[in-house]
């Protein structure tokens, strides 16, 4: 997978002190946190919309954990709530992007809202910035 829309989040960006066992978060499918998620109305299980979709695509109506027919639901809510307190480091951390972000806020009916973050655009047109940032550091006076 490879756009950051299609992508799911490697559970490997999750921060901070936190309660929630990231395994149960995880779509079955591409094994990162789930993305978008959806649910099996049969077995409950979660899944990332766009893995289960492809999925769909080359097994019509039939659930990746076997059910009879595969039937679209909402995720259960407590899926929900527990995304929702997860902490993520920035995917462009290894360009010196230091911001945790929630992936995404809800409101009182469990609306799921994707927190925007518009590191990718600073991170593609600037130089790696640990590096500008160590170059801004360390130079004398005389050479400015």
């Amino acid at each position: 997978m490879t756009s950051m829309i299609q992508k799911g989040i490697c559970s490997d960006r999750v921060r901070g002190p936190s309660s929630v066992n990231v395994d149960l978060l995880e779509c079955p499918i591409c094994h990162d946190l789930l993305w978008i998620p959806v649910a099996c109305q049969t077995c409950e299980t979660s899944f990332c919309s766009t893995c289960i979709d492809r999925w769909l695509a080359d097994n019509p109506e039939k659930c990746p954990n076997r059910c009879k027919t595969y039937i679209k639901r909402k995720c259960p809510s407590f899926i929900v709530k527990l995304l929702a307190q997860l902490q993520l480091t920035c995917y462009y951390q290894s360009q010196g992007c230091e911001q945790i972000r929630s992936l995404f806020t809800i409101d009182n009916t469990l609306t799921m809202f994707y927190v925007q973050h518009f590191c990718k655009l600073l991170c593609n047109r600037l130089p790696n910035l640990k590096q500008l940032s160590f170059s801004i550091t360390n130079l004398d006076d005389n050479s400015i």
